[in-house]
C-alpha cells in the first residue's frame, strides 16, 4: 500500500530518514535502536516518495531484516571504535 504525501507529510517523512541515518552514526547499536529502525523503516516503506528514496528504504529495511544485533555491533566496533581497524571511519 502506498500513500500519496503533502508537502508537510513529505518535509516530515524526509526529516524521519535523515534522523534515521543520522542515528547510525551516533552511538553503538542496541536492541532498543535496532527496533526503533525496523520500525521507522517498515513505517516509511508504507509512503511513496521518490524511487531513489523508496528503494533505499526498501535495501535499508532488507539488510537489518537479515542482520543479527551482534552482526551490527560488531559492524560498527570496527568502522568507529576499533582504532586499528583497517575499515575504520575516522569521524572527527
Amino acid at each position: 500500500m502506498t500513500t500519496e504525501l503533502s508537502t508537510r507529510e513529505l518535509a516530515r517523512t524526509r526529516t524521519r530518514f535523515f534522523d534515521l541515518l543520522k542515528s547510525f552514526f551516533l552511538a553503538e547499536p542496541d536492541a532498543e535502536c535496532l527496533s526503533r529502525w525496523r520500525g521507522i523503516l517498515t513505517s516509511l516503506a508504507g509512503t511513496t516518495v521518490s524511487p531513489r528514496l523508496d528503494r533505499a528504504v526498501t535495501e535499508l529495511n532488507r539488510l537489518l531484516a537479515t542482520k543479527k544485533l551482534q552482526d551490527i555491533r560488531d559492524e560498527y566496533y570496527d568502522l568507529f571504535v576499533d582504532p586499528y581497524s583497517e575499515h575504520r571511519v575516522p569521524t572527527t
